[in-house]
């Protein structure tokens, strides 16, 4: 099933019809669907959510972005004995900058440059999932005028969003 939802999603290219969205808010939904898979791992959420700063975007969209941000995290993590995420939200001129980092064992150098190629898989990364998910994180911020980036040093990876500040 979440294969498919994946490929629905990738598939869907329509324009985006961004709103004001409060970034904390769409922080706490998506919290909330990687529930299980936290509770199940033990892992513990650090979340700085930005206060009152709200982006341009589609709720839904950013909280898809999101979900998949934070279950990638969480299945990097499957082994750690203390997993942990930390999720950040801060205010850079006319836009916001929110990053994802996790405590896993990170991502060699060589794997980065594909991660965000549709299908593709990091090895060692369990459950292993279809390879859509960040091929969608790329696609859903190309369509808000975004920008995602990933650096791994020293078994830390994280992911950062661009996204336009709302004033």
């Amino acid at each position: 099933g979440q294969m498919v939802r994946q490929l629905k999603s990738f598939a869907r290219k329509e324009a985006a019809t961004p709103q004001p969205v409060r970034v904390a808010e769409a922080i706490a939904h998506a919290q909330l669907m990687v529930e299980p898979r936290r509770r199940e791992l033990g892992a513990v959420f650090h979340v700085e959510p930005g206060g009152e700063l709200q982006v341009l975007a589609e709720a839904g969209r950013l909280e898809q972005v999101l979900v998949n941000l934070l279950r990638n995290s969480l299945d990097a993590m499957h082994d750690q004995p203390m997993p942990q995420v930390a999720v950040r939200v801060r205010a850079d001129g006319a836009w916001v900058r929110l990053s994802v980092r996790d405590h896993g064992p990170g991502i060699p150098p060589e794997e980065l440059p594909h991660l965000f190629d549709r299908f593709y898989r990091v090895n060692g990364i369990q459950p292993r999932g279809a390879g859509l998910g960040l091929a969608i994180v790329r696609s859903v911020m190309n369509l808000h005028k975004g920008h995602v980036a990933v650096a791994s040093k020293d078994g830390r990876t994280t992911f950062e969003l661009t996204f336009p500040r709302h004033a």
